[in-house]
């Protein structure tokens, strides 16, 4: 549907907890493009401060009408949204797919750090990339630019947990402000912060034990698999996986490992880099290899080097996360227990979970290569979505998404310049 600038009209719904979208919106006025935002709840309202906007008060169950009449009124012609699965998203995006309004969902990268995604229609396993064929990536690649490097993109955790903060303060009078809007998050935020406010001075001990570990496998080259958990948040786990929750994975994958894998093998558990310790999965891992009888052969780690684990694996076991990318990238055999983009013949293990720790063998990683460059060039932006100039980035690149040339070229530098780095593929952020 993109035409002349002039002729488009942005609608953006929830966004990341931070200014990114009130930022790419402010860009995208100031070179003609009309924009409007629907603002669910308090934090919505924090982090939106210039431009139209509309709250949304009633209940989910109204939003097809809702969207209706809106999508009409503003002659919407782009849809802007993170993540697809959100209950205040899910009505728009079946709307816009009936009209054939452009889609456009931000998402972590797949591929990390410093990489964001940009997806059209949907992501993960909704994305249009998740329905190809190795003979399409292969196809595919031989047109797309080849081993693209990234630029740093200056992360922080802490900033992003100061606009998380900021986000769930403002959401405080909710209740009286946005009555009809149920959080999509499974945890409260509070619950949250107070495993976090616990958690943080076992960090530094934690990381250092995770280290000694990782040494002692490689130096006594012993055959390990690894397991990086997911949050129990996930909507990856909720939304693309058979499993109620994070527990009910790992029982299956301990069940089969201690079943079926040899007995000279050791499973290391590897926990989630912002893990809040809600879950309990230390605990429950604990516990379950004790029935197990595999207390001696599970080795749960909170820290460490990502990459240097899976580098000298025998394979990775994982639901769905974006960790597998990296196990590709870094030649460990893999198997996936949900939908996953990179659920390729080729790229990970086909057959059954019992089956895979005796019979896993490397992918095709010509074939991964050429899926990598395809994933990069038609889903992925070099930036992130908190910090000053990872948001600068991502505007940047955004626009030249939208098929939108910037007048002012104030963001444009981080484009074509900047402190270039080799792609590392992984998803911990404290490696």
């Amino acid at each position: 549907m993109r035409g002349h600038v002039s002729n488009r009209s942005f609608l953006f719904l929830q966004g990341v907890a931070s200014p990114f979208f009130d930022k790419l919106a402010s860009t995208l006025r100031a070179n003609g493009v009309k924009t409007f935002r629907v603002k669910f709840c308090g934090g919505d309202v924090a982090f939106h401060r210039r431009g139209q906007a509309q709250r949304f008060l009633d209940n989910v169950e109204q939003l097809d009408v809702f969207y209706s009449d809106l999508f009409t009124e503003l002659k919407v012609t782009d849809l802007v949204l993170f993540g697809d699965t959100r209950p205040v998203h899910k009505p728009a995006i079946k709307l816009a797919k009936q009209l054939g309004v452009d889609i456009h969902v931000y998402e972590e990268g797949y591929l990390r750090p410093d990489w964001v995604t940009l997806d059209s229609g949907g992501v993960n396993a909704h994305s249009s990339l998740s329905k190809q064929t190795p003979t399409y990536f292969r196809q595919r690649a031989t047109s797309v630019p080849r081993d693209v490097s990234s630029y740093k993109t200056g992360y922080s955790q802490w900033v992003r947990l100061f606009h998380d903060v900021r986000y769930n303060i403002a959401r405080m009078l909710d209740s009286k402000r946005f009555p009809g809007y149920k959080r999509h998050r499974i945890i409260h935020p509070v619950r949250e912060y107070i495993g976090w406010i616990r958690r943080y001075p076992a960090l530094i001990p934690m990381s250092w034990l995770a280290r000694y570990n990782t040494k002692k496998l490689i130096s006594t080259k012993s055959h390990y698999y690894v397991y990086p958990l997911q949050l129990c948040g996930d909507s990856q786990i909720q939304v693309h996986s058979r499993f109620d929750g994070v527990n009910h994975a790992t029982s299956e994958i301990l069940h089969s490992f201690a079943s079926h894998a040899s007995k000279n093998t050791y499973l290391v558990i590897k926990n989630h880099p912002l893990d809040t310790g809600v879950s309990k999965s230390r605990k429950f891992i604990t516990n379950l290899s004790r029935e197990l009888g595999i207390q001696d052969r599970t080795i749960f780690m909170d820290g460490g080097h990502l990459p240097t684990l899976l580098s000298h694996s025998k394979g990775t076991v994982v639901v769905n996360s974006t960790t597998g990318m990296s196990a590709l990238h870094h030649k460990s055999p893999i198997i996936t227990l949900g939908k996953a983009l990179y659920d390729l013949p080729g790229l990970t293990y086909q057959g059954r979970l019992d089956d895979f720790w005796r019979r896993a063998k490397k992918s095709d990683y010509d074939l991964f290569k050429d899926f990598r460059d395809v994933i990069i060039h038609d889903t992925q932006i070099n930036g992130n979505f908190y910090t000053k100039k990872g948001i600068e980035m991502t505007v940047a690149a955004s626009m030249k998404r939208f098929d939108i040339t910037v007048v002012s070229v104030e963001n444009e530098q981080y484009i074509n310049s900047g402190e270039q780095t080799s792609m590392v593929v992984s998803v911990d952020v404290t490696s």
